[in-house]
């Protein structure tokens, strides 16, 4: 028999160290990591005596700056002081197995969770160590930690986790789910009775090459709410819950009435405006959340995405993260060259990286380099970085969550500007025209772009501007103070150094193989002259950012949580204070702020303020049954006194500008330019073509003196229509405004082209004014015209003009509403979207 007295039992001793940096000291280093730098000791501390009982703590330490041990070793703290379950959220599995390999040099034990397979997990449980996974892991709709009690949470590189979570609350349909067709079918009947239907079914029905039209459509909530059964039926008898969109759709599923429907020419995405974080069990009141990042994101993007106010900001002092750049602004040879030319030729000899904006702008890359796939995983990526041969990657949009440091990668290649990676981000940001937003993301998503192969102080390298666009919005003065002071100056001795390259006193070549090499005397040129250049401060937040911020996440929680009339209540409000700064932004609020009173069961106000919405912005959609109503104290205005003094000649002469606007235009869109003469007239602004009948100047021009106002129209929009703006149009464009110049100076004008949103050649120099609007936007505001005056014209007798100015105001009429509230995109836009082969200046008809 066996003595059990003799038995002996050896439980793993719990470490209750609580001070990071001493828990860090008693650990046994292994691998690289042989200390903490000075601004890793300064953060941890500062985070140990001052800050560690507070909810919500953001640690910025720049790329490279060490910022993972930082992040592991509070996580380990609050393991030892609570003995509760704490989560170390990454990107990537890539950046999992590197979080987890650093933590095993470190010393410290962790848990681990990607792949549906658990490393140690007895330690998480018991509250002994940290669990490493990745955002979907946690995120998605179906996530096996919904129900765990949460002590704490690390957010690495938090600044990336907007669009991880947004993916985790997007269904995503591409034309092979079976749920494509059904779907479209469903929403069929709103664009078939709008000038987007055409659009639409091209969309819905692809040529015979295949080709779907590209764009981008919305779906008013209240065509949702009015079809959401059918929609239901359409999208679970298609195997919605047995694809990868289960995931998003368990989220999402008793909430599709409340959520944006967008529809692209390769997908259509399913997703709330504001993310519902507020669900998950990480957000609570009784768990401290650590937010790791290089970049610190905007506190209107913290709020919105976790619902936090104002997390404590620990930003330590020191070099970390200073790694020298060189920026070669591409160019070509010669004036017709392309920076696509010179950044290829430079990049050919070494290895490289290229980030594209999306997959069809890579193509061109694809005879020497090999386009990154997410199924294949971080395989791929340690594969790439462990060659040592002159291979390249190509990144599709893919601006975070993959890093290349050390030798595994010194050259960046940066083709294009990047765009949101969701169409909910297009949408607000192009769609909307939100500059604000659009601006500050916009500049985050470069400085992740450059952090690819910039992890620490000693990744000195290159960045290759392959894209003329991309290089213009990056040293526009509205532009270049929204990066961080380091980098403006490298950006900066990037112009400088282009110069000494173009005047033959150096080549690419030489700084290029000097930066990457280490050479002393490119230290010494680089200290030397980038210590000349002064960067700007960064631009101060939008001032009603927070508020909005706050406002949205607060109204879309309760819209989530069926307080309707609260919800109202607080867009409302929002719509108020953001009217002056932003007004397309105003509306978008507003159209939800009707949602929530349409689910509250007041349909007739609901309706009225959907209407209000889209005379702001003609994408929202109006629904049928709205009443126009006198305002007080509105008197009437210069257009209605116009089309007063002129109503028994335009009563009546619309058969004729409807036939001629939906005709083919002729050879030269003369018809069209007749058909928008007659709408300027038709609006009350005096109305003339100057190219006809001048032989210089815009076709079309639309004046109102009395608000010192001008328009200016470019018909773009014959039987052949242009497959690419070129040079030559830009030019006619930039023509115009030299004319407008000299004619009507200092006036507040809207310069467009009337034409398909096609993309804008490389080569092209728009200025970030130039608009285009595509024709269906002004059939619209032609038949609107058409209902406002029958409108009018069974009105009481008398008061001609009071008539004219409510019917206008109704119907969104008014200036500047009628120009600014049609579908536009920025020829920048354009250009950024355009890939260089298919935009070629010797496609298309001019």
């Amino acid at each position: 028999m066996r003595d059990l007295s003799k038995l002996q039992i050896s439980p793993e001793m719990r470490d209750v160290e609580l001070d990071p940096v001493r828990i860090f000291a008693s650990s046994t280093q292994r691998g690289t990591i042989e200390g903490l730098y000075g601004p890793q000791q300064e953060a941890l501390t500062t985070w140990h005596q001052k800050h560690r009982a507070k909810n919500d703590v953001l640690f910025s330490l720049p790329t490279g700056g060490g910022k993972t041990v930082v992040g592991l070793l509070a996580a380990q703290s609050i393991v030892n002081e609570t003995r509760g379950k704490v989560l170390y959220a990454c990107a990537t599995n890539q950046l999992v197995e590197q979080v987890r390999s650093q933590a095993e040099q470190c010393g410290l034990q962790v848990a681990s969770y990607y792949e549906s397979q658990w490393r140690n997990r007895e330690a998480f449980e018991q509250g002994r160590s940290t669990l490493i996974t990745n955002y979907h892991a946690l995120f998605n709709g179906m996530t096996k930690f919904l129900d765990e009690v949460i002590a704490g949470i690390v957010f690495d590189d938090a600044h990336v986790a907007p669009n991880v979570l947004r993916d985790c609350f997007t269904i995503k349909l591409t034309a092979a789910h079976p749920a494509w067709l059904p779907l479209l079918q469903c929403l069929q009947p709103f664009f078939a009775e709008t000038t987007y239907f055409q659009s639409f079914r091209r969309i819905q029905t692809p040529s015979p090459t295949g080709a779907r039209e590209k764009g981008l459509l919305y779906v008013p909530s209240w065509f949702i709410v009015a079809h959401i059964d059918a929609i239901i039926t359409a999208l679970e008898s298609n195997k919605i819950t047995d694809e990868d969109t289960k995931f998003a759709y368990a989220h999402l599923r008793h909430h599709l009435h409340m959520c944006c429907f967008l529809i692209a020419h390769n997908r259509l995405e399913i997703g709330p405006m504001v993310l519902p974080t507020h669900v998950l069990p990480y957000f609570t009141t009784k768990v401290r959340r650590i937010y790791m990042t290089a970049t610190l994101p905007s506190r209107y993007e913290c709020i919105r995405t976790f619902g936090v106010d104002r997390a404590e900001p620990i930003i330590p002092t020191g070099k970390a993260g200073a790694a020298q750049r060189l920026f070669v602004f591409a160019k070509g040879e010669g004036d017709a060259g392309k920076p696509y030319d010179e950044a290829r030729k430079l990049a050919l000899p070494r290895k490289a990286c290229i980030i594209v904006p999306s997959t069809n702008a890579g193509k061109k890359w694809q005879d020497i380099a090999q386009t990154y796939e997410s199924k294949k995983g971080h395989a791929a990526i340690r594969t790439f970085a462990q060659a040592t041969d002159n291979r390249k990657i190509i990144l599709a949009a893919l601006y975070d969550g993959i890093d290349l440091p050390g030798k595994s990668c010194n050259v960046l290649i940066l083709d294009g500007l990047p765009r949101g990676a969701f169409l909910y981000d297009v949408f607000v940001e192009i769609g909307l025209d939100i500059m604000a937003l659009k601006r500050a993301n916009m500049a985050s998503r470069i400085v992740q772009s450059i952090g690819r192969i910039f992890r620490s102080n000693t990744d000195h390298g290159v960045v290759i501007l392959a894209d003329k666009a991309q290089q213009t919005w990056l040293i526009g003065a509205d532009h270049l103070p929204s990066v961080p002071p380091l980098l403006q100056q490298q950006i900066m001795l990037g112009l400088e150094i282009r110069k000494l390259v173009d005047d033959n006193a150096v080549t690419y070549e030489e700084l290029m193989e000097a930066v990457i090499n280490g050479r002393k005397d490119w230290d010494t040129f680089y200290n030397t002259q980038i210590a000349k250049l002064q960067a700007d401060k960064k631009p101060k937040e939008i001032a009603w950012g927070d508020d909005a911020a706050k406002g949205e996440y607060q109204a879309f929680r309760d819209l989530w949580e069926q307080r309707y009339p609260q919800a109202a209540d607080s867009l409302c409000r929002l719509a108020r204070l953001v009217e002056k700064d932003e007004k397309f932004l105003s509306a978008w609020y507003l159209h939800w702020a009707a949602l929530a009173l349409l689910l509250a069961g007041h349909s007739g106000t609901s309706t009225q303020l959907y209407h209000q919405a889209a005379c702001t912005k003609c994408s929202l959609g109006r629904p049928a049954g709205a009443q126009s109503n006198r305002i007080e104290g509105s008197t009437p205005g210069p257009q209605a006194k116009r089309v007063a003094k002129n109503w028994e000649r335009l009563y009546g002469k619309f058969g004729a500008a409807q036939q001629a606007i939906t005709s083919g235009g002729g050879k030269n869109a003369e018809l069209h330019g007749d058909a928008l003469q007659d709408l300027g007239d038709f609006l009350g602004f005096i109305a003339s073509q100057p190219d006809r009948d001048l032989k210089t100047g815009p076709d079309v021009v639309w004046r109102l003196p009395e608000l010192n106002a001008v328009v200016s129209l470019e018909a773009k929009t014959q039987k052949t229509s242009p497959v690419a703006y070129k040079k030559t149009q830009v030019g006619k464009l930039h023509d115009d405004v030299t004319w407008l110049d000299n004619k009507y100076p200092g006036t507040d004008r809207r310069v467009m082209i009337v034409g398909p949103p096609v993309p804008v050649v490389k080569q092209a120099n728009p200025k970030v004014f130039y608009r285009v609007t595509p024709l269906s936007e002004f059939v619209d505001l032609l038949n609107r015209v058409i209902f406002a005056y029958q409108s009018i014209a069974a009105s009481p007798v008398g008061d001609l003009e009071g008539h004219i100015e409510i019917a206008f105001r109704f119907q969104g009429l008014l200036w500047p509403s009628c120009v600014d509230a049609m579908s536009y995109q920025f020829m920048t836009d354009l250009q950024i979207s355009g890939d260089d082969d298919e935009a070629d200046e010797s496609s298309g008809t001019a």
